[in-house]
């Protein structure tokens, strides 16, 4: 357990909108939260794209400073280096945004602060000392790092709430036949694929009950009503869900994107069909597919919603269920704490070399 009084404030810096979806605040809010219980005070930088979303950092109890929105990449940088060292001399830095490159981060290392990023892409070489890529393919050949850094990689590491770890020790039951589907597609889904999947539940020979989980950017709300209004009770609609480990208890099937409720849905052991919604979430799709957890339909504009296979087939659903959850255990917040209560003792550049933990 870290020491209260001594450890070092957390800046995370990362922005949310309907466009930039949902996935990077939801994992640093959940990341915050297992800081928070170690004695590591958390507050959040961040553009106000949408005040209504920012909100969610501030009712979960962390400050949120607010960058102007036409600052430059530069300006963004110098502007969270100078509130880091207003907040905390010795503050680490918690980078999660596609934006930020690699000038950033050396900025960020030469300011004299601690870095952390947390990354999907491996697009430009990394200066963290410590770096998080939670996806089924990331392997440490894809960084050019330096020396000192120390790499989690892999769904081990997955940031996942307290309460999907509770569940999965608890063994998934799979009916013969999958009469509960919970459709998820992100926090904001601006392509609408929500009402795309409900239509094609819709015309099933023996429609199951639906529950549908409508994420804080979601728009559509209107169109989905004329359909609402034809199935009746068998569908159901869901917003401001704070808790997602009973939905995935009741959960037969789900029919997600690919991004961090792949991780949710897996550790529950709830068979799940991907609908890749952006092009960072193509590879956890394949992988996922190619390690039998899910199936993936493909690109949401070629891909057609097709799962009525899957409702009778007990026997390829079991076999989608147990590789789930031997891949993630939802213990990932708490291997990640570790490493940043580590680096936020006090290590040094040199202290670390060589090494390299994969998940």
């Amino acid at each position: 357990m870290i020491d209260k009084a001594s450890a070092p404030d957390l800046i995370i810096r990362t922005d949310v909108s309907a466009h930039i979806g949902m996935g990077h605040l939801r994992r640093c809010l959940t990341l915050a939260d297992g800081l928070k219980g170690h004695g590591h005070p958390v507050s959040f930088i961040t553009k106000p794209y949408d005040e209504r979303l920012i909100a969610m950092i501030e009712r979960a109890g962390y400050p949120a400073h607010r960058l102007p929105l036409e600052c430059s990449l530069e300006q963004d940088c110098a502007a969270t280096i100078r509130l880091a060292q207003q907040v905390d001399p010795k503050a680490s830095v918690l980078l999660d945004s596609y934006s930020i490159d690699e000038p950033y981060q050396r900025s960020v290392k030469e300011a004299g602060l601690n870095l952390i990023v947390i990354d999907d892409l491996a697009a430009h070489p990394v200066y963290a000392d410590l770096l998080l890529n939670q996806n089924i393919y990331a392997q440490q050949e894809m960084y050019s790092a330096q020396p000192y850094i120390r790499l989690l990689l892999g769904p081990r590491y997955a940031l996942l709430r307290r309460e999907f770890a509770h569940l999965h020790e608890r063994k998934k039951s799979v009916p013969k036949q999958a009469g509960n589907i919970l459709v998820t597609l992100g926090g904001s889904d601006p392509e609408n694929q929500t009402l795309k999947v409900m239509q094609a539940l819709a015309m099933l020979d023996e429609p199951p009950e639906v529950r549908v989980i409508l994420g804080a950017g979601y728009r559509g709300q209107e169109s989905l009503q004329p359909l609402l209004a034809q199935v009746g009770s068998r569908f159901s609609i869901h917003t401001d869900v704070r808790a997602m480990s009973p939905m995935m208890a009741w959960a037969d099937l789900a029919i997600s994107g690919g991004g961090s409720t792949c991780w949710e849905l897996a550790c529950t052991g709830v068979p799940n069909a991907i609908l890749v919604l952006a092009e960072n979430q193509r590879r956890n799709a394949i992988g996922l597919s190619q390690a039998g957890v899910s199936v993936n339909l493909g690109w949401w504009e070629e891909a057609t919603v097709t799962v009525a296979n899957l409702l009778g087939d007990q026997r390829k659903r079991k076999e989608m269920s147990n590789p789930g959850r031997a891949l993630v255990d939802g213990r990932g917040v708490e291997r990640v704490v570790a490493g940043v209560g580590r680096l936020c003792k006090g290590m040094t550049k040199g202290e670390n070399d060589g090494k390299i933990i994969c998940g």
